[in-house]
């Protein structure tokens, strides 16, 4: 078994991903890793069928996504695990897998999302995407 150094969770502050947090916790304290706690601001549902996509300022919703964070996450985490938390935007997959890749991330622990029917079939899941895109083995909790 691999001696995890760095593992990212990536959260969308669902009850699956609560599941999953504790799962990251107890794997960070179990390999000593630095745990980061990443949650990406999905522009998909953004996307136009325009020629141009418009600009859109992110840093207000990603400043209380950061709070969400600080205040879900960094307090249950324990004093022994290091942990910072980080708010990308783009699609959550690609961003996630990129942020593997920068930091050199050896695990990716996730929520199996509950997306079915169209939407599943249109866009799939982030967690089916990250296992194809991500570099590193990646976790899906259900």
């Amino acid at each position: 078994m691999e001696d995890y150094k760095k593992i990212l969770f990536g959260t969308d502050f669902s009850e699956n991903a609560d599941v999953a947090f504790e799962h990251a916790i107890n794997l960070a304290g179990k390999y000593k890793a630095r745990l980061y706690i990443v949650h990406v601001i999905n522009i998909a549902p953004m996307a136009t069928y325009e020629p141009y996509m418009p600009v859109i300022d992110f840093s207000d919703f990603s400043r209380n996504v950061e709070a969400r964070l600080q205040k879900d996450y960094i307090p249950r985490i324990p004093p022994s695990i290091t942990a910072e938390s980080k708010v990308l935007s783009g699609y959550p997959a690609v961003e996630m897998a990129n942020f593997v890749d920068q930091e050199g991330v050896d695990l990716i622990v996730v929520g199996a999302h509950g997306e079915s029917g169209l939407v599943y079939t249109l866009f799939g899941s982030v967690a089916d995407r990250l296992v194809r895109k991500a570099r590193c083995s990646v976790l899906v909790v259900r």
